[in-house]
């Protein structure tokens, strides 16, 4: 059988027996990864369509989307061209396996880190978070460029990432490893400073590593920029994570080894890149739906209650703004976008 692998947690990659192929032409990237999101699932036109073009769809697109189909299926060859077949009340990508995707790959291993936590195997759940988290090449879709597809898979695919992270973690706390993981957890967190998860992490990483003055100086750092951005404190568990850590006691039974809860992130008083913008955006709308539904029933009585709420509007339109400052300073060409929704497919 010839060896296929398809690549979405980064650049779009495609490799069909050892060679890479490219595909040149933005919207036909664009197509290509709405489909392998949703692997063996057919998918609609009218959704591809919105993946595919920016803003309005234009007259005549499904007419257009089949001769891109048939343009795809020619670059990719007579293996991989013959999985993509039409399937009402679209099209659809076939895998003869989740492997050969990374996005699957990716939630197997978790799948079995997690597994192999429950059992106690921490040396096998260390070792499948650290192949999953592997998968990782750079941002994922950073080279598609289809704001719909950003905006309904990009935080899915983040919060992946981090549950990996927590995962690798929690193995690593119970092998007394964790102090290996403290040059990683700082690079993610100067990528997403707002992370209280990812911060919750490096502390406890530091903690163990016996360097708890570095821990408590993560902590003013996480409560300054989300006091900045926010106007939130860090979360209860963070709080008391930092308490433990000025009376220099144990913390393996307060970090968690899965999600642990923290506010809306959204990019404000610290710069992000695209990626994370987008990460967080779905988070900040469903936040602002449901301090709005309580608002309009009574519910938010406290001050600090509709300071928050004005918070996360504020950091709501500052967010837009980033995304409509990245976008004036692309250089023109197709760049496929728009609203919509695509999901992921899981097995």
């Amino acid at each position: 059988m010839t060896e296929v692998a398809f690549g979405l947690l980064g650049p779009l990659d495609i490799r069909c027996g050892g060679q890479a192929i490219a595909v040149p032409a933005a919207r036909q990237r664009s197509l290509l990864a709405a489909l392998l999101l949703r692997a063996d699932q057919p998918v609609a036109k009218h959704s591809l369509c919105e993946a595919v073009w920016a803003g309005t769809v234009p007259a005549g697109a499904e007419t257009t989307l089949r001769s891109y189909v048939m343009r795809l299926r020619r670059l990719l060859g007579p293996v991989l061209g013959g999985r993509l077949v039409a399937r009402p009340p679209g099209y659809l990508m076939h895998l003869e396996q989740d492997d050969e995707l990374d996005l699957l790959r990716l939630q197997g291993c978790i799948r079995r880190g997690n597994s192999a936590a429950v059992s106690g195997d921490w040396h096998r759940s260390m070792r499948e978070f650290s192949d999953g988290l592997a998968l990782w090449r750079g941002e994922p879709l950073c080279d598609i460029p289809s704001d719909s597809l950003h905006l309904s898979v990009v935080s899915e695919l983040t919060e992946h990432r981090v549950r990996a992270w927590e995962g690798l973690h929690a193995a690593a706390l119970h092998l007394g490893r964790a102090a290996d993981l403290v040059v990683p957890l700082q690079r993610l967190t100067e990528e997403d400073p707002l992370s209280e998860r990812l911060s919750v992490l490096l502390m406890s990483a530091l903690a163990q590593g016996n360097r708890r003055i570095d821990a408590l100086a993560e902590f003013r750092r996480l409560r300054r920029v989300l006091v900045a951005g926010l106007g939130v404190e860090p979360g209860e568990l963070t709080r008391e994570l930092h308490q433990r850590l000025l009376r220099d006691e144990g913390l393996s039974d307060l970090v968690p080894s899965r999600a642990l809860p923290g506010p809306a992130r959204p990019a404000t008083a610290v710069p992000l890149g695209g990626t994370q913008i987008l990460a967080h955006l779905g988070e900040f709308i469903q936040t602002e739906r449901e301090m709005r539904d309580k608002a309009a029933s009574g519910e938010l009585r406290s001050a600090a209650e509709h300071e928050r709420l004005t918070s996360v509007e504020r950091a709501l339109d500052q967010c837009w703004n980033l995304l409509r400052q990245r976008r004036a300073r692309r250089e023109p060409g197709p760049d496929p976008s728009g609203p919509g929704s695509l999901g992921r497919r899981t097995r």
